[in-house]
């Protein structure tokens, strides 16, 4: 800040110290001013209010991104995913060529008027970006970045440079599975930028003269076809990381379920349903027992089957819920076998006994399974977006190193900000509103 020329501008401000000092004098901060989350219309009048006793506010300069991706892979055995990035930044810097940051590619005589000039940025001009080709990602596989085409361009007439570059890059990430196959999954592509000398905007500013495509959202996403036939693309979101540096742009998907229907729970069910078989075909013990058996030994195969095609995890899904309930009703054909064969001699009696158990039986899986089809249905199932969030970031905190020690190109790196900035989704009607929290 600056306050009628009787003090130095406060470059920067450590939100948990108390004091400032700008060369000049030393300032004791109020405690109510230190919190780390404000809401906008307090920060409003703050501003407002250091404006009326004289303070000049510095301004950070002003950047816009703009993500076009497209999900070529989820691999969640491995737990990880493949995308390919068109990614635009935009930034005013009218003496970029004058400074020689930059190095225009064509002649004074060929620039037409209004359109772009291709540029080269040099050692200084890429410092002075808002990005780093160099760190760019949070929780790349390795050395998977491929940076395949680079290009800059200076507008003359709004002095807005713009970098476009195309990107492949693997991203290690955990992966919710409680609800699989119901499980929704936030493919979250965390982009580092200088959120400490930058302020990424929300939306370009008007005067940029950005074309539309650009201006309607900030990320958009489609997937391939292999992906596309697999799952289900909800409109992207693109978010503020303050404390962590960086942009999150984050697809959402949601699993087809129909392909384990099929070939897992309705092959479950008939084999279960046939359990109900044991109350009745043969009185020998012995048989009942090799039934339910075969069917268990059956129902295990399907188990490893699925622990084939998903990582090793140390919570039950609800395709375990779902098996385990099989197996319990399978049990209690067996039990209900070696009661009646110890404890009732009268075989008409046990006739009875076993044919009211075979009802009881059919009609409790039954209910059962219509209880899994209207959760299913109605989306019950399903986890909310805000709970498949909150998970998604306590995964990214953890697989995150924070600040000096940061590793940009570990294999788990990233975090998340208590303070974030919503960007918006990947269209205007499916926007989602700013929660008015600001750092």
């Amino acid at each position: 800040f600056h306050s009628g020329g009787t003090s130095a501008p406060i470059v920067k401000y450590d939100v948990h110290h108390s004091i400032v000092h700008d060369g000049k004098r030393t300032y004791s901060v109020v405690q109510e001013h230190r919190k780390q989350k404000q809401s906008l219309g307090e920060l409003e009048n703050l501003i407002e209010e250091m404006r009326s006793n004289g303070v000049i506010i510095l301004d950070k300069k002003q950047a816009y991104m703009y993500m076009d991706m497209e999900i070529l892979q989820i691999d969640i055995v491995n737990e990880r995913f493949s995308v390919s990035c068109s990614l635009s930044v935009f930034w005013r810097d009218p003496t970029i060529i004058d400074d020689h940051r930059a190095i225009p590619l064509l002649d004074k005589d060929d620039i037409l008027p209004d359109a772009e000039i291709p540029i080269v940025l040099t050692r200084r001009g890429r410092e002075d970006m808002p990005i780093s080709l160099e760190r760019l990602f949070a929780n790349p596989v390795g050395s998977s970045v491929n940076v395949y085409y680079r290009n800059e361009n200076l507008q003359p007439k709004t002095g807005v440079v713009r970098g476009s570059y195309k990107i492949r890059v693997t991203i290690k990430q955990s992966m919710s599975l409680s609800r699989f196959p119901f499980d929704r999954q936030m493919l979250q592509v965390f982009v580092f930028a200088g959120t400490e000398d930058w302020h990424i905007a929300s939306e370009p500013p008007v005067e940029w003269l950005l074309p539309d495509q650009f201006c309607t959202s900030s990320v958009t996403c489609v997937p391939s076809s292999r992906v596309e036939s697999e799952y289900k693309c909800f409109p992207p979101i693109a978010r503020l990381d303050a404390n962590r540096g960086g942009i999150r742009f984050t697809a959402r998907v949601q699993r087809y379920q129909t392909y384990y229907i099929v070939t897992a729970i309705f092959p479950m069910f008939i084999l279960t349903l046939i359990g109900a078989a044991g109350f009745l075909y043969t009185q020998l013990l012995e048989g009942r027992i090799v039934l339910v058996v075969r069917l268990m030994l059956t129902i295990v195969a399907f188990r490893l089957w699925l622990s084939g095609i998903l990582p090793v995890i140390s919570y039950i899904t609800v395709m375990d819920i779902y098996l385990l309930t099989s197996y319990v009703m399978l049990t209690f054909v067996a039990l209900e076998s070696v009661l009646v064969t110890w404890r009732i001699t009268s075989a008409e009696v046990a006739l009875y006994v076993d044919i009211v158990s075979a009802v009881i039986y059919v009609v409790f899986w039954g209910c059962i399974n219509l209880g899994y089809v209207t959760a299913a249905y109605t989306g019950f199932l399903f986890q909310s977006w805000d709970v498949v969030e909150e998970l998604n970031l306590k995964s990214f905190e953890r697989h995150v190193l924070v600040g000096n020690t940061m590793d940009l190109y570990e294999e788990d790196g990233g975090g998340k900000g208590e303070e974030d900035e919503d960007f918006g989704e990947g269209s205007e009607e499916s926007k989602l509103e700013d929660d008015g929290r600001v750092q």
